[in-house]
């Protein structure tokens, strides 16, 4: 099965290449502004004019002494000459583009044939999460149509099993806080407990449309 990329009917030509004579620099050295006169003979540092020998040096037991090195102000590092436009310049090159010898008009080319089986990849933030009743279609009336039916059917009966859960869990966190109080358990794990009761949702329903 050839690629899309194969079907292309322009394509770009595999054999052509930039002209050996092709510049493609936009701007170029001035051939005119030529490097001034010594300027390679200026050293990068200096001896510190303001450094005085040391009290009590002694040339013949401490050797000869040198002043510091310092950085040279008037260094200013590798000549670069000064850039210009270049007059040679042709522009970037682009490769021609040829017509496909592989090209095949296909207008089935996105068909899909039936759809038997799909796989979808989620990313959760929640564990337990169920997702059901998936529809997939190109009719966005059709869709909205069947996503009023089946969530209008399922939403109000949700959220009665919702709330009917988060009654059970805030019992049974009641119970756990009374048990603490009487028993004189650990207030700190009771807390964490009860915090994950807001925080983590253990029922969590979707329709996908």
């Amino acid at each position: 099965m050839l690629s899309l990329h194969t079907r292309a009917k322009p394509t770009l030509s595999r054999k052509s290449c930039s002209p050996a004579d092709w510049d493609d620099r936009e701007y170029a050295f001035d051939p005119n502004a030529g490097k001034p006169e010594g300027y390679d003979l200026i050293p990068r540092e200096i001896p510190d004019p303001k450094a005085k020998k040391p009290v009590g040096w002694d040339d013949e037991l401490d050797g000869k002494w040198n002043a510091p090195m310092i950085p040279n102000p008037n260094y200013k590092g590798p000549w670069k000459g000064k850039k210009v436009k270049n007059p040679k310049y042709k522009g970037k090159w682009k490769t021609p583009l040829i017509d496909n010898p592989e090209f095949e008009d296909d207008p089935d080319l996105y068909v899909f044939k039936p759809l038997k089986y799909f796989g979808i990849e989620i990313w959760q933030v929640k564990a337990g999460s169920v997702f059901d009743n998936i529809l997939i279609c190109d009719d966005p009336e059709y869709a909205r149509q069947v996503a009023e039916e089946i969530c209008g059917m399922n939403r109000e009966a949700e959220k009665e099993a919702y709330e009917e859960f988060q009654k059970i869990q805030h019992k049974e966190v009641e119970e756990e806080e009374k048990h603490t109080r009487r028993h004189g358990g650990n207030r700190k794990h009771n807390k964490r407990h009860k915090s994950n009761i807001h925080d983590y949702d253990y029922y969590d329903y979707h329709d996908e449309f």
